[in-house]
């Protein structure tokens, strides 16, 4: 991540379009996450600074690239923000809840976050946002699988939408002690 003063730095994000895929440097405030940046920007474009192309064949020339969001399959840092950290107290009053989203061309499993007693595919409705987040994401194109710790997925490019159980948490043995992880975070029993 590199900073262009006045609290803006470049993040290092990689965008999944239906024509392909551009990694490249998006300019964005130091403390805003990258899914606000791109819900609430007041363009339909993202600017993409040393745009490289993944997948596809863009044939663009060298200079920042403007990519129009609804084209946006999904967007993902390609390394962790370093001047951004998580709102951990804000993450803790929210329930977690695993979806898998189906888009024309990938499926994506993931854990969105929701408000206590909320339900996961009423997410999917907030008109007022472009992006939904998910975490720990999974996608899947054909024989193709990659992880990242974060995913924007466009909405409207989600052509259904499934609730999934949360996995068992996992569990060992430490002395007499067992130690257990639950989605709600660590736990120990005596």
């Amino acid at each position: 991540m590199s900073n262009l003063g006045a609290g803006r730095v470049l993040r290092k994000v990689r965008v999944q379009t239906r024509c392909g895929r551009v990694a490249g440097l998006l300019a964005i405030g130091e403390q805003v996450r990258t899914l606000d940046d791109v819900n609430l920007g007041s363009t339909r474009f993202i600017l993409l600074h040393e745009p490289a192309e993944e997948e596809g064949t863009w044939g663009f020339e060298p200079g920042p690239l403007a990519i129009n969001t609804a084209e946006i399959v999904f967007i993902f840092e390609s390394e962790p923000p370093g001047a951004f950290s998580v709102n951990r107290l804000a993450a803790s009053r929210k329930s977690r809840s695993r979806v898998r989203l189906r888009t024309a061309a990938y499926t994506i499993d993931g854990v969105v976050h929701i408000p206590p007693n909320g339900k996961a595919l009423i997410r999917l409705r907030q008109e007022n946002r472009t992006f939904i987040a998910l975490t720990e994401a999974t996608v899947r194109h054909g024989d193709s699988v990659f992880e990242t710790p974060f995913l924007a997925v466009n909405r409207d490019h989600v052509l259904a939408a499934q609730e999934l159980p949360l996995p068992a948490p996992e569990t060992a043995t430490v002395g007499e002690e067992t130690v257990g992880a639950t989605a709600g975070g660590p736990s120990r029993k005596a």
